[in-house]
């Protein structure tokens, strides 16, 4: 779950700056989007929290409870735990789903610097691919150019 909650974080522009309300429905939606889980509780929000060692409120539950209590409600709740609101969750889905392809596209590359067996290529790759999960574009395409070049250069250890 870290690699996939990271990953999508770093989609999120400006979640860093995001209040916890912001913080905890954005989690929320993560665990039903991309973990698939029609349910979750309190704990589950405090765990991404910890994933990804961010400061948290010193209870979600509140924040919980704001949402329930709102008119029109975001958060809905039964025996089984808390969800998100239809219209929530079709709101946050507009902004932060990914189409399938790109979901299968960031999954191949996550699993590319495993495969590259020069260690120094490996670390290369791996920022490279950051450069892209964090939309720097042009460094990555110029970077992944770059890597073939490297062996040939010496530059690879």
């Amino acid at each position: 779950m870290r690699s996939q909650l990271e990953i999508f974080i770093e989609g999120v522009p400006g979640f860093a700056k995001f209040t916890h309300a912001e913080r905890i429905r954005v989690f929320a939606w993560f665990l039903h989007f991309h973990l698939k889980r029609d349910r979750f509780a309190p704990s589950d929000i405090v765990e991404c929290y910890e994933l990804l060692s961010m400061e948290q409120p010193s209870s979600v539950a509140p924040f919980l409870t704001q949402m329930e209590k709102s008119k029109p409600k975001k958060l809905l709740k039964d025996s089984r735990g808390s969800y998100l609101e239809h219209s929530l969750f079709q709101a946050l889905s507009a902004k932060y789903a990914e189409r399938e392809i790109t979901i299968q596209v960031s999954r191949l590359l996550e699993t590319l610097p495993a495969k590259v067996p020069d260690h120094a290529e490996r670390e290369f790759l791996q920022e490279t691919l950051t450069c892209y999960r964090r939309g720097a574009f042009r460094a990555s395409v110029v970077m992944i150019w770059n890597l073939p070049h490297r062996r040939r250069a010496g530059l690879s250890t």
